[in-house]
């Protein structure tokens, strides 16, 4: 009896050593609008009368606002963070400007979880689900602008750092939806720019 006791403890305790905890990686999908304040650098002119260079200020402004398409996929979760990297790309420009984008971040969740858990074991699963989730995160990359100014249509590429913020509501297994805000500068060889992104869309815990 002894002896059946202490298999059945030994068996009991390597199947919960097998048990697999797992943080879901996030696949998010989301459209919104990317607007941007764009400053043209101070450059020097060379004067075409004379072999003398002549220095000038170009005080050039200009503004984009570009309804776009972002792709984020959020991996390495943990309770409270998740690293990311994600994509932009432009859908719809009334006047032709476009930024493309690849970034890399971090997000820190406030409340509940940053994703789905779940604890598999051999006789099934046991899974939870935050309803509600609030995060702020940084991340930086680089990115391709396409500008407009009074005169000409022209391009620059740059570095970005930006601050974020966003929330999300889970409403099944799998789906949820996905808000999110953030200020960001970006600095280039021709351009230095202030930008905002509203994106709103959709959550897939994979």
């Amino acid at each position: 009896m002894i002896i059946l006791k202490c298999i059945f403890f030994f068996l009991l305790s390597a199947s919960a050593s097998f048990a697999t905890e797992r943080f879901s990686p996030t696949l998010n999908f989301s459209f919104g609008m990317v607007n941007l304040s764009v400053t043209e650098n101070q450059s020097t002119l060379v004067a075409t009368d004379t072999d003398v260079n002549v220095p000038e200020t170009v005080a050039g402004v200009a503004a984009a606002s570009v309804t776009s398409f972002e792709l984020n996929y959020e991996f390495a979760q943990t309770q409270k963070r998740g690293f990311f990297g994600k994509a932009i790309v432009p859908l719809m420009s009334p006047d032709g400007s476009g930024v493309f984008q690849g970034n890399l971040g971090v997000n820190f969740y406030l409340n509940s979880l940053s994703t789905t858990f779940s604890v598999i074991e051999a006789g099934g699963q046991f899974r939870v689900k935050p309803k509600l989730r609030y995060y702020w995160g940084v991340s930086t990359g680089v990115g391709y602008l396409v500008y407009n100014t009074e005169s000409a249509k022209k391009s620059d590429v740059f570095f970005d750092l930006s601050l974020h913020g966003g929330g999300g509501y889970t409403f099944s297994d799998r789906w949820g939806m996905r808000a999110e805000l953030s200020v960001g500068r970006a600095v280039g060889s021709a351009t230095t720019s202030i930008a905002t992104k509203l994106l709103i869309g959709a959550s897939y815990f994979m």
